[in-house]
């Protein structure tokens, strides 16, 4: 009742091949992600899971997590600005402030 229409004109193939690139791509990005603040790639899946149910994500591991990320980038942040040579007077500056919230 529902047919979906295929037309003729799209190549599926280039679809298929930027899906396969994009996958990859994605995978690269998450394993730059996890290796920057320190986490094996890909996780362990015993580490986030509830014995009762495997694809339940335990809170107290995701805000370890998150902490442990907090962390990171505010030491990034840190030493960012210093490395910029951002002087005394403006690093209390609202502006810097909300730059620095943005990265």
């Amino acid at each position: 009742m529902f047919n979906q229409r295929l037309p003729f004109d799209i190549d599926y193939k280039v679809i298929g091949t930027f899906t396969e690139f994009y996958i990859a791509l994605l995978r690269f990005v998450n394993f730059k992600l996890y290796k920057d603040i320190g986490i094996k790639y890909p996780p362990q899946r015993d580490a986030f899971a509830n014995e009762s149910d495997p694809l339940f994500l335990c809170p107290n591991k995701i805000g370890d997590l998150q902490a442990q990320v907090a962390k990171h980038f505010d030491r990034e942040i840190a030493g960012s600005i210093e490395q910029i040579g951002v002087s005394e007077e403006f690093k209390n500056t609202p502006e810097l402030q909300q730059l620095t919230k943005k990265q």
